[in-house]
């Protein structure tokens, strides 16, 4: 038997449960490179780690959405804060300045922020933070193949960060120590594609602190490197085969783009944007002439039955 075999059949038995489900070699690939991933912070103490895929994109203004997203996730994650402390300043009798005070500029309570899907809920019970952030397109562009949060969700023109629900693909996500020591656990019994089992355990594990954002911050460009999902019909299913450079989904500016286009150092005046707020593309145009043209020949037909 060869060693590739054997590795992947020694594998299954180790991280595969008992519903049968039996993954493909991308998938068994993509999860154990997570977890190695996990288990290299465990062991060199490396604080946290932001896990991207090889594809994916982001806004050429993504320091400024950065910054938004660390006020965003210790408001939620860090609550409830600590009491203020008293200060020695007679001046001062509270010292409001360390009622926040955290060693990130994340906070330190959360143990993975999905930055990069394809999709997220931000239904239930939980906390909502919005900021306005001016590269965060309308929902118009904004980009998921799966679930997104309701429009009331969201002020035009902000992202929001929210506890997270039914959130597919591992596009971007942001992971503590903390929280490598607990998936990493976790995942000793996985037995599912690692999005869906993050996306279960972060719902039903209360030890888990995982935080959504919405819309997301990186995002996944189609290109021969990705995994191909041809199940559920799902939008991006078709095979990628010309290796061209392309913007990630909703990104407005596009890293790749200008950095592909030699724009990316010249400054903001020079920039390529992909498309403008409130503009419908042409794919978003087409998509509603498609639609409107299906739903004309289903009233004709219905005419024609009476």
């Amino acid at each position: 038997m060869k060693r590739t075999n054997l590795l992947h059949m020694l594998i299954l038995r180790q991280w595969w449960g008992t519903n049968g489900w039996v993954p493909k070699e991308g998938e068994l690939g993509c999860l154990m490179s997570h977890v190695r991933t996990w288990r290299k912070m465990i062991h060199e103490n490396i604080s946290s780690a932001l896990i991207m895929e090889s594809d994916v994109d982001w806004d050429m203004r993504i320091k400024d959405s950065m910054v938004g997203l660390g006020e965003g996730v210790k408001a939620i994650a860090d609550w409830p804060f600590e009491p203020p402390q008293k200060s020695q300043d007679p001046k001062h009798p509270r010292n409001f300045g360390k009622e926040m005070q955290t060693h990130s500029p994340y906070g330190d309570k959360w143990d993975l922020v999905w930055m990069g899907h394809c999709g997220s809920s931000a239904d239930g019970n939980g906390r909502i933070f919005a900021w306005n952030d001016t590269s965060a397109p309308d929902e118009g562009h904004a980009w998921s193949f799966a679930e997104r949060p309701g429009e009331g969700h969201r002020p035009p023109g902000s992202r929001i960060v929210f506890q997270m629900r039914k959130t597919v693909c591992t596009t971007a996500y942001m992971i503590s120590n903390q929280g490598a020591h607990k998936f990493e656990k976790v995942f000793r019994e996985a037995n599912s594609p690692i999005d869906l089992k993050i996306w279960s355990d972060c719902e039903h594990n209360p030890e888990l602190s995982c935080l959504g954002v919405w819309p997301q911050i990186i995002s996944m460009a189609e290109s021969k490197t990705n995994i191909k999902h041809s199940e559920g019909g799902q939008a991006f299913g078709h095979e990628v085969t010309e290796e061209k450079v392309v913007a990630g989904n909703g990104i407005q500016i596009s890293a790749r783009i200008n950095a592909d286009e030699g724009l990316a150092l010249q400054g903001p005046d020079h920039w390529k944007a992909e498309w403008t707020n409130g503009v419908k593309t042409k794919e978003i145009l087409q998509e509603h002439d498609d639609s409107k043209d299906q739903s004309d020949k289903k009233d004709q037909n219905e005419n024609k039955g009476q």
